[in-house]
């Protein structure tokens, strides 16, 4: 019933979309950043940065949580980097209410983001950006945008989305949401509450399904398409997803077995940012062996850590990060290389 309860709350507030008047040809760049992890936004706008601007008419900065912390932080990386006409849009309150009832989780965050962004842009077309994604290729964005426009998409996406259940039951087509282009007047033919992260029936079953699966998988399958752009992303996957699940976590040993958490802090220091709630690098890696520490690894760990080692490793030979830069990250990942390499 309480569930029942919550999903009304959801449907009621996101009913509908506010008024779009006359759209711009182009995308909108929507950058959800965490608040409280500035070094992600210095991420997103250096990517945005890099890019051909070729089709791109806005970047819109949203964070999860307003603060006058983070309008600063805003102010100072904007002003640092290029990236092209910028707006910073903010939660309503009415979306700051949810988000507290809903207990700032990862994915109702996401969902009130995208929905922020998604509402406040003025083009035909925007493009969510993970804020834990790097981009190799200058003219990826230009390009993907051209092609969704071309081919008249209602989305292009660059991986097949992870559920196994929609392939199962013949919604191959759906895409993942990370790097998502969209048409904007596509996503207004559903309500907001219907592109959230919640369960719904189809195809004669209930199933819980992901930002924006539940719209694409009642959108015919040739309107969703594929762009095969992997090989110029390095996606770190679920670090904001793991990093909440942390400071929920409340202090009890936490499993970062994807080395997500360590990521943030290795980021924050190299790039002289403040690193959120992640423990030193030293305390991180003290649960290598202490099993009381506030971020353990099990053995899983070993597994993962060479994955990670060469995704960062390509990050760091990119252009984003300079020689010390590199060098501190280096440094401080001898205890990792010691125990999992």
């Amino acid at each position: 019933m309480l569930a029942r309860l919550k999903d009304t709350v959801w449907r009621t507030a996101f009913a509908r979309w506010p008024p779009l008047h006359d759209t711009r040809e182009g995308y909108t760049l929507l950058l959800p950043v965490p608040a409280d992890l500035p070094v992600f936004l210095r991420l997103a706008l250096a990517n945005a940065a890099a890019q051909d601007r070729d089709g791109r008419v806005e970047t819109l900065v949203i964070p999860d949580v307003p603060s006058a912390a983070f309008t600063l932080a805003y102010e100072e990386a904007s002003a640092r980097l290029d990236a092209g006409p910028l707006r910073l849009v903010e939660l309503r309150l009415a979306a700051r209410a949810i988000q507290r009832l809903a207990g700032n989780q990862a994915g109702s965050n996401h969902f009130l983001q995208v929905h922020a962004g998604t509402a406040a842009a003025t083009t035909t077309h925007v493009l969510l950006h993970d804020a834990d994604l790097f981009i190799e290729d200058p003219g990826f964005m230009a390009r993907h945008y051209r092609r969704c426009a071309d081919e008249g998409l209602a989305c292009l996406g660059v991986s097949p989305a992870w559920d196994d259940w929609l392939r199962e039951h013949g919604f191959g087509h759906v895409v993942a949401t990370w790097e998502l282009m969209m048409d904007t007047r596509w996503a207004r033919e559903f309500a907001p509450w219907q592109h959230r992260n919640h369960r719904a029936r189809l195809d004669g079953e209930e199933h819980a399904f992901d930002l924006t699966l539940y719209p694409q998988a009642l959108t015919a399958p040739e309107r969703c398409a594929l762009h095969d752009a992997t090989a110029s992303l390095e996606h770190f996957n679920y670090v904001l997803g793991i990093y909440r699940k942390f400071q929920h976590a409340r202090g009890a040993p936490f499993e970062d077995n994807g080395f997500q958490l360590l990521l943030i802090r290795l980021l924050s220091d190299a790039l002289e940012s403040a690193p959120g709630y992640v423990p030193t690098v030293a305390e991180l890696a003290r649960g290598i062996e202490d099993g009381r520490a506030p971020v353990v690894y099990a053995s899983e760990a070993a597994h993962q850590y060479p994955k990670f080692r060469r995704k960062l490793e390509r990050v760091l030979a990119g252009p984003l990060f300079g020689e010390d830069a590199r060098r501190t990250i280096e440094g401080a990942l001898a205890p990792f290389k010691r125990a999992f390499a």
